[in-house]
This record gives structure tokens, sequence and C-alpha cells, in this order.
């Protein structure tokens, strides 16, 4: 998760799925995969300096949905208003998740602290690694246990 992302598409119907298995009576823990990006590698038109590629799409802009609420907003008022509030008021931070009340849930979200980019077909062994996990060698798919 980013911060830039809160408030997506993706998290209307992530959120909207939790506050089901909630309201069926099970405890819900979101632990984040928070990701606090290095320094951007691009131009301020989106175009990167390396590469000189333009992205398909800025990360973050899957908001349009909100625009819309006679098509979407009936199939969870409450967390299609707080989305809307949190994007509209420009507070995308997960905090805002946390602290609104729309999910009945305890969270962890340390941060993880990203070095730059790195190509991940020459390293296999690039990847989130905490609470004691292994991380692949380059050609070893996770889980495979016969080389680890």
């Amino acid at each position: 998760m980013q911060d830039n992302y809160v408030g997506d598409i993706g998290d209307y119907g992530k959120y909207g799925l939790l506050r089901n298995v909630t309201a069926a009576g099970l405890q819900l823990a979101v632990n984040w995969y928070r990701v606090v990006l290095p320094p951007s590698n691009e131009q301020d038109d989106g175009e990167c300096i390396s590469c000189s590629k333009k992205p398909k799409q800025k990360d973050g802009k899957y908001t349009s949905y909100l625009e819309h609420p006679e098509k979407y907003r009936h199939y969870d008022p409450e967390l299609f208003d707080c989305l809307a509030g949190i994007v509209h008021g420009q507070k995308r931070r997960l905090e805002e998740i946390e602290t609104s009340g729309v999910l009945s849930a305890t969270f962890f979200s340390d941060t993880l602290n990203l070095p730059p980019p790195i190509d991940m077909a020459s390293d296999g062994t690039a990847g989130h690694c905490r609470g004691g996990c292994r991380v692949p060698r380059s050609g070893q798919r996770p889980g495979d246990r016969k080389n680890a």
C-alpha cells in the first residue's frame, strides 16, 4: 500500500469485502504492506529520465468512480462517502482509513523504506523479507523448498 493509492476503485472493492467479513461477525486484522517510495526518477511531464518512456498512468489516479455516485455509491454508501471525503479532501493517507472507523479492524502499519528500483530480471534476491522469511534465489519460485 502507498498513501497515493488510498481511495482508488480497488480500495472501494477491497474495503467493501472486508466490511462484509466483519459484518458476518468475524474479527479483522489488517497488516498493511506499506511502501514509501524513494524520490521519483521522473521529470515533471512523467517521462523517465533514465529510459525516456512515459508511464501508461501514474499511480493513484483511479478515483473517477467517485464522480459517479449514482453508479457506485449504492453498493456501500458509508464506505463511498468516507473514501470520497478522503480523496476530495486531499487526505490520502492510510491513517485516514485507520481512524475513520470505516473498517472495524486492528491495524499494523510499519513502513517499508525501499531502495531505488533494481532490475528484477537480473537479481532474483530482491523482495520484501520480514519476520524471518527467506527470499528466493534467482530462478527459484517462492515456496520452493527443494533448493532452499
